[in-house]
This record gives structure tokens, sequence and C-alpha cells, in this order.
């Protein structure tokens, strides 16, 4: 009886946040006025003599307002067209496919717009900065190329000690989970090493599926129901990151028993053995980040490590039984 309360107290327990975030999304998609002027429409126009207080952001396919109408206060808009012909108190900011600012509008703050095309008529007014942000107009190979020295900027010394640091981090991680779930993890690891191919198929199809369910989620957005299950879908994502770091934790004590035994020194504590593994696989990973041309093998590094982790962590449900179960 005792063992039926604490499993129904633990189930409150984690329902009770989420049924309380969704009631806070309810509220807050249909209070836009009250959330700083947030409007999700498809087709949003604000007219001629019509007038909006506070800061507005607003999302939708086609947005625009119309001259003699004004904005007090500060308003971003993102879409895919964009017309702005009023008055903007504060900045103006605009991420679009298509942007046209009219000849009777007025930007009382900055503009700023990343836009594929933009359009400022002769006759519109910015009394502040205005600002192009995005806008790489290198084409074929050389914006390839352009783009990935860019990532040249840091320096060699700076990109060397970001990959040590994530590596040590990562070991760090390893040691310490390691510590505190010991059998759980022990569990993921005999998976890894005993159903590699098993694991990595469970794992890519779960990240395939997460990310198939995402774009689904995401072309959805233009109804307002989704939008109540917005807390659902980050909680989601949530435990699929940390199901990828269990994995890796789970990952990294194998590959360190199996260094350390080449080195000669077998038999360690698995504290050490998940340390040195995780060390070794974030420096695997991450020294290919210091040439921009070789990142893609780090990149495919960590997705076949991370796969093969998450594949343990589903196989063996969450560490609480062994895979392949024993005969």
């Amino acid at each position: 009886m005792v063992g039926r309360n604490r499993s129904a107290a633990r189930r409150v327990f984690w329902l009770a946040p989420l049924a309380i975030g969704l009631a806070l999304l309810a509220g807050c998609s249909f209070e836009s006025d009250q959330l700083g002027g947030f409007r999700f429409d498809d087709n949003y126009h604000l007219r001629s003599g019509e007038r909006l207080e506070g800061d507005q952001v607003w999302v939708g396919s086609r947005l625009m307002f119309d001259e003699g109408s004004a904005v007090n206060g500060s308003i971003t808009m993102i879409g895919d067209e964009v017309i702005a012909g009023g008055l903007v108190s504060g900045d103006l900011t605009v991420i679009a496919r298509d942007f046209t600012l009219d000849s009777a509008a007025r930007v009382d703050g900055n503009l700023t717009y990343c836009t594929d095309r933009a359009t400022i008529r002769e006759g519109a007014q910015v009394a502040g900065e205005q600002r192009e942000e995005c806008a790489d107009k290198r084409q074929g190979l050389e914006r390839f190329v352009g783009a990935g020295a860019d990532r040249w900027d840091p320096g060699f010394v700076a990109r060397l000690a970001g990959a040590v640091g994530r590596a040590f981090f990562l070991g760090g991680i390893a040691a310490l989970g390691m510590i505190v779930f010991p059998s759980s993890l022990l569990r993921m690891s005999s998976s890894v090493r005993s159903a590699p191919v098993a694991s990595a198929g469970i794992g890519c199809l779960t990240v395939i599926a997460a990310i198939g369910v995402s774009v689904f989620y995401g072309l959805s957005l233009v109804l307002v129901i989704p939008l109540l299950l917005l807390p659902v879908f980050i909680l989601g994502w949530v435990a699929l990151g940390l199901a990828l770091m269990v994995g890796w934790t789970a990952f990294a004590q194998p590959v360190g028993g199996w260094l350390l035994d080449r080195l000669g020194m077998p038999s360690q504590p698995l504290m050490v053995q998940a340390a040195i593994g995780g060390l070794a696989l974030g420096i695997a990973v991450s020294i290919w980040d210091l040439f921009w041309f070789t990142s893609w093998i780090g990149t495919l590094a960590a997705v076949a490590v991370s796969a093969i982790g998450l594949g343990a962590v589903i196989l063996t449900r969450l560490g609480t039984r062994p895979y392949p179960q024993p005969a």
C-alpha cells in the first residue's frame, strides 16, 4: 500500500509541472496583448488610423502596417513578406524574405533587417542607425569556402583551448555519472560492447523520428492548438538531450577500459575508466574542429558515438535492465 502511494506521488510530482506549463501557455496564447504585443497570424494587417501601444512582436506569412497607422514602441516583424508604411516610435527589426519600407514610413529609432530582398523607397525616414544584417552576397564555392574560413577568426590557440576544455568537461561528466549511477551505466556500457549495431540503429531511428516530429510541429505552428503542446515538445527535446549525454557517458567507460588495458594498467576503478574514456572521446571528436575543412569528420564521429550511446540508453530502459537479455 505504501509503495502504491509513493508511485502515485511520483506521478503527481512529474505531471504537476507539465499541467502548470500547459495552463500557462494556454493563457499566454489567448492573452497575447498582455505579452508585449505578441501576435502570431498568417496575415496580420494594421490599417490606417489604428494605433498600438507598447513593444510588438509579429510572426506570420504576410505582415504589414499602412500609412497612417502607428506603433508606440519598438516592433519586431518575422515573416515571409513584410511591408512597413506607418510610424514606429522605437526600433524596427525585420527578418523576412521580402521587405519593403514605404515612402510614408517613419522610424524614430534604429532599422535592422535581415532579408533576401529589401526595398527602401524614397521618402522613408529612419532617425537612427540603419543596418543590414546577415547579408552574405557570396555565391557557390566562394560562399562555402568563406563561411568555413570564418571559423578561423578566434585563432588556432583559442580553438585548441576550446577543444581541450570540451574534452576535459566530457571526461568529468563521465566520471561523475559513473560515481552517481554505477549500476545503470554499467548495464548501458555492456549494451554498447555486446550490441553496438543494434544500439546505433535504435539511436539513429530515435534521432530521425525526433527531427521528423520537430519538422511536422514547426509546419503546424500556423494553427493555435500546437502552441498548447509547446511544453511537451520542449520537455521531449530536453529528455532527448539528457539521454544523449547519458549515452555518451555509457560509451566512455568501455573506451576508457580498453585504453587503460592497452597501456598496461588494467583493473582501474570504474570512475577512472569513465574519465579516461570521456577525455579520449572528447579529444577524438573535438580535434577535427581545429581546421574548418575537417570539422565534418568530428561531426560524423559525434553523431556515431551519440547514436550508439542513445541506443544503449533505450535498449536498457535507462539502465534498469540488461540488453541483450541473459539466456
